[in-house]
Order: C-alpha cells, then structure tokens, then sequence
C-alpha cells in the first residue's frame, strides 16, 4: 500500500498509477513551490507536464500537488 500513497494519484477515490512502476518519469518527483509561490509547471488530464512560463535555466520544476490529486492520507 505505501507504494501506491507514496507515487499514485488519486481522483475521485481511485488511485491512477504508472503502468509498470519500473518505468515512472521524472515527473512523479517533482516538489511543490514554496509557501505563497505559484507552481511554474502543470499536468493535463494524460500527466503530461508543460511549463506555464520560461523557465530560467537551473530553476526547479514544481507543482502543486491538489490541482491533480484528491489529498492521500500517510499511515
């Protein structure tokens, strides 16, 4: 279970997964902005990520996590 609360999405109850955990992007590690920053990244429906501006070289890609996934209780 903590592999799946760890690295799924969970909408409307259900957890959306990889379909082979061995192949997982780097778009499943990526940090949320800091406190009062905006996310300079997105995800569509597919979790392609795209970027919501230019992104300035070595700036960290970040999202926020509730604009795709209903909150995961941690155990």
């Amino acid at each position: 279970m903590k592999l799946y609360s760890d690295f799924a999405v969970l909408k409307n109850g259900k957890y959306g997964t990889p379909k082979n955990f061995n192949r997982i992007t780097p778009s499943w590690y990526l940090n949320e902005p800091n406190k009062n920053c905006e996310s300079n990244v997105y995800l569509n429906k597919d979790f392609y990520i795209f970027a919501k501006r230019d992104i300035k070289k070595g700036e960290e890609l970040t999202f926020k996590y509730s604009s795709f996934s209903e909150h995961i209780k941690r155990y």
